[in-house]
């Protein structure tokens, strides 16, 4: 990924040390519809994204190369849980819960 300074005088937001990404290229890493569904029969059913649940950036952690966190948002309001995606070969392998963090 190659990342360049703007010039001061290009600077729409007049930041010092301001940069943007020349080969930005965006990749779909998990497609959230897959996790309303069972990846094999053994996943647990507390696992799936249910209806009522909404999954915003914000609550989305990186936690290596191939395993994320997703924090759903139940009435677009509160953490319930957490959802551990791995993916392997950029398909998801395995899908876990966790306990919401404590507020």
């Amino acid at each position: 990924m190659k990342i360049k300074e703007i010039e001061f005088e290009e600077d729409e937001w007049r930041h010092d040390d301001q940069f943007v990404f020349e080969d930005n290229k965006a990749e779909l890493l998990i497609d959230f519809e897959k996790l309303k569904t069972k990846i094999n029969p053994d996943q647990a059913d507390d696992t799936l994204l249910q209806a009522d649940e909404d999954i915003i950036l914000h609550y989305i952690v990186k936690l290596n190369n191939n395993k994320f966190i997703i924090f759903p948002l139940k009435d677009s309001i509160f953490i319930g849980r957490g959802i551990i995606v791995e993916l392997k070969d950029g398909e998801i392998s395995k899908i876990t819960s966790t306990k919401a963090p404590d507020t």
